[in-house]
This record gives C-alpha cells, sequence and structure tokens, in this order.
C-alpha cells in the first residue's frame, strides 16, 4: 500500500483522537465522583474539551472518507511481552494491517491531550 506523509498522518490521528476523548471520559467520571472546591469549573473544562476532540474526528473521518481511508481496530495483542493494538487500515481499496505499540500509542495519546489543553 502507498500512502503519503498527509494520509499516514491522517490514519495516526484517525487512531489517536478517539483513544484521547476515551481517556479523558473516564478521567471525567473519576471526577465527578471526587470532591473539588470548584468541580464545576473542572468538568465544564474536560467536557468543553471532548466536544472539540469529538468535533475534529467528525471532521477527520470526513476527510478519510473523501480520501478513501479507512481504519478498523482489530484488538489488542499481548501475546508476547510487548502489548501491540492491531488496526487493519484500507486506503483505496488496499489493506494493510498496522500494529501500534501500546506504549508508544500513550506517548502519542498524551501529547495531543496536552496540545488539546494548552489551547
Amino acid at each position: 500500500m502507498i500512502t503519503t506523509k498527509d494520509e499516514y498522518e491522517l490514519i495516526l490521528k484517525y487512531i489517536y483522537l478517539p483513544m484521547t476523548r476515551r481517556v479523558i471520559e473516564k478521567d471525567l467520571e473519576k471526577m465527578e465522583a471526587s470532591k473539588f472546591k470548584f468541580s464545576d469549573i473542572y468538568l465544564d473544562f474536560f467536557k468543553s474539551k471532548i466536544d472539540w476532540i469529538g468535533k475534529d474526528i467528525g471532521e477527520l473521518k470526513r476527510e478519510a472518507k473523501r480520501k478513501g481511508i479507512a481504519v478498523h481496530e482489530l484488538g489488542v495483542d499481548s501475546s508476547s511481552s510487548v502489548k501491540y493494538c492491531n488496526y487493519l487500515v484500507v486506503v483505496r481499496g488496499q489493506e494493510q494491517e498496522m500494529k501500534v505499540l501500546s506504549h508508544v500509542m500513550a506517548n502519542n495519546v498524551r501529547d495531543i491531550l496536552r496540545s488539546y489543553v494548552n489551547k
């Protein structure tokens, strides 16, 4: 499968952005159960980030569809000492399996989350 640098970056965003949203949603559940002095401010802040990421995911999906790109999560491979997340990437009808190391994914999600928090 031949992809451009832009297509490859689009594929990675397609994988990482939904994961980033799930991380914030899980953390938001923990915050809602906690007692902060100004919890409404924190909760509103993170809810707005979830909404913002959701809009970006929508735009990302439209762009991927326009370019003939689809990404399907196949699951996690933890059969070895190294944990992988497996994806099936389809670009203009050509399929390729893609493996992402879980710690690489975590680092990228952290960077994306940081960029949204700092905006």
